[in-house]
């Protein structure tokens, strides 16, 4: 089938990727491809079969709630905690999550046209993907050998937990820190 075939393309690139890692200099380009076709195959059952958020119920609904007002108040050129509900207290919203980062993104991926869920699977990509590279990247800054970089990157890009925190996008985007 297609998603067999395009899971085998995809684990021959990362072997590849894997082995270029580790025997160049300046490996950004290929932590990064490691990465991002890491995340899109983890991802893969919910980026071919987006029905399956449903599965996680209104977290992700109120996220994307979240990010659309964000962007449509700053689009109105109103302050983005502005609320729309919870009237008549103005600061209702710092008191809930502001999401700043995934709001940016999800402007810019609604802006080039993608889906709200199309655009929250692609959150989810890059939040696994960004999680791994950042973490590879400071292990190395650190003092990791190539190979011990690609190990805790992908240690904490694609621990246990953060599969049973797929709703809570806010959670997973721990690359910002």
């Amino acid at each position: 089938s297609r998603m067999s075939f395009f899971l085998g393309v995809v684990m021959v690139f990362l072997k590849n990727i894997i082995k270029d890692w580790c025997s160049v200099k300046n490996p950004g380009t290929s932590i990064v491809l490691f990465f991002v076709t890491a995340s899109i195959f983890i991802l893969a059952p919910a980026i071919y079969r987006p029905s399956v958020l449903q599965v996680f119920g209104g977290d992700v609904y109120h996220n994307l709630w979240i990010w659309g007002r964000n962007v449509s108040n700053v689009a109105a050129g109103v302050a983005p905690y502005t609320p729309n509900i919870f009237f008549p207290d103005p600061l209702s919203s710092f008191y809930s999550e502001m999401e700043i980062g995934n709001s940016i993104l999800y402007g810019l991926f609604t802006a080039i046209g993608f889906h709200p869920i199309r655009s929250y699977l692609a959150i989810l990509v890059l939040s696994f993907a960004l999680t791994g590279i950042s973490v590879s990247f400071i292990s190395r800054r650190l003092g990791a050998s190539a190979s011990g970089s690609i190990v805790g990157g992908t240690i904490a890009a694609f621990a246990s937990y953060r599969y049973s925190h797929l709703p809570h996008a806010q959670l997973l985007a721990s690359y910002w820190a």
